[in-house]
């Protein structure tokens, strides 16, 4: 089944080909809906033994009716679908292709502003990156939530900020953690200071602080639960992040050395693109490359302030959902100042995004000997 993979990331090469100014409209969605029905039966197809989590969600929706200890927009979409089957495969399905419908659809609306070549950049990552691949499999309420979010930064930059908002917030009621990215948005919309310059490249700096304190080995977290404790959350989350911050499992500290650069090379093109908006007058909207490099500053810093804790890596999910638009505008940005490319981000940004993204993917998937598919 995973053989299937390999023709969505086809049609994107061979679209590099064509080139993005001999592209139709019909055929870029036959690429969208591609990758949304392969991605749809790859992922919705598996069993419950696939990755750690999915047996708990096939067991939650099947037996126990619900998950009244899940967030309410899981909870409540868990019992929408509920209303035509029981059956765990029809959950899997159902909801691997909403995400995957999401996601296509943002890419189509990339396009409507920045053109074929972009748009298909934000399939090829999103669809091949490892933080999909994982809450795919693993952590669903999670990849539900970031399929939402995904939506919605798109929705954003095509100044449909209202509908942006809405989404948003679902993503934040199907997992709590996204609301970190609402909170981004009330910032954004409510404090016009945020939109300048200044404050972005400030923040920047606060991150570059907070990267020192990583590096040097400090749990800027844990000082700051000390200070301000966490009273103000409730009982069952407050607790779940003190006892997170007293842990190391899956957390910065425990990584070797390839694993910690990983990650920085990550962040890598979020600060690439606060470097170039420095330079940067009257070029780029409020609703493009300010918002995305704002945004992904905003989620790196997150990282970083709780990188020592538990399970730190999750936040990167975060990040996930700006990546793909940093990569845009970081491309588009090149090619605007320097023109190393003949058409948008042309025959060699396309394949060298998707070779790469496919490459890392297969590699992921493919030292993961448990998978077993049903269909």
């Amino acid at each position: 089944m995973w053989t299937l993979t390999f023709v969505p990331i086809g049609l994107s090469l061979l679209i590099a080909f064509i080139g993005s100014s001999r592209l139709s409209k019909g055929v870029f969605l036959l690429l969208c809906w591609t990758f949304a029905v392969v991605f749809s039966v790859v992922y919705g197809g598996r069993d419950l033994y696939s990755g750690t989590d999915s047996y708990a969600y096939a067991t939650t929706f099947e037996v126990m009716g619900g998950g009244g200890h899940w967030e309410i927009g899981f909870y409540l979409w868990m019992e929408f679908l509920r209303f035509f089957s029981h059956n765990y495969k029809f959950f899997f399905l159902a909801t691997a292709l909403v995400q995957s419908v999401l996601i296509a659809y943002s890419a189509v609306l990339v396009r409507n502003r920045h053109g074929d070549a972009y748009a298909v950049v934000i399939l090829v990552l999103s669809f091949y990156s490892f933080a999909v691949f994982d809450l795919y499999t693993n952590g669903m309420r999670q990849g539900l939530a970031l399929g939402f979010a995904i939506f919605s930064i798109s929705c954003f930059i095509d100044k449909k900020i209202i509908i942006s908002f809405i989404f948003m917030m679902f993503s934040s009621l199907i997992h709590y953690s996204f609301f970190i990215i609402f909170s981004f948005y009330i910032l954004w919309t409510l404090f016009p200071l945020i939109k300048s310059k200044f404050i972005i490249i400030f923040t920047f700096f606060i991150v570059l602080t907070l990267s020192i304190f990583v590096m040097i080995g400090l749990n800027t977290f844990s000082y700051l639960v000390d200070v301000i404790g966490l009273s103000f959350l409730p009982e069952n989350t407050g607790y779940k992040v003190l006892s997170y911050s007293e842990m190391v499992k899956g957390s910065y500290s425990e990584l070797n050395s390839l694993g910690r650069l990983k990650i920085w090379l990550y962040f890598v093109p979020i600060f690439t693109l606060v470097l170039f908006f420095a330079r940067t007058e009257k070029e780029f909207e409020l609703c493009g490359m300010r918002f995305v490099a704002a945004g992904g500053l905003f989620c790196v810093s997150i990282y970083l302030l709780m990188s020592y804790q538990a399970y730190s890596y999750r936040y990167l999910y975060l990040l996930s959902a700006f990546f793909p638009f940093v990569i845009v505008f970081c491309l588009e940005t090149f090619e605007k100042r320097y023109r190393i490319f003949d058409s948008g981000v042309g025959l060699l940004g396309v394949v060298l995004v998707s070779g790469v993204s496919y490459g890392f993917f297969v590699l992921i998937r493919s030292n993961l000997t448990s998978f077993n598919y049903t269909l």
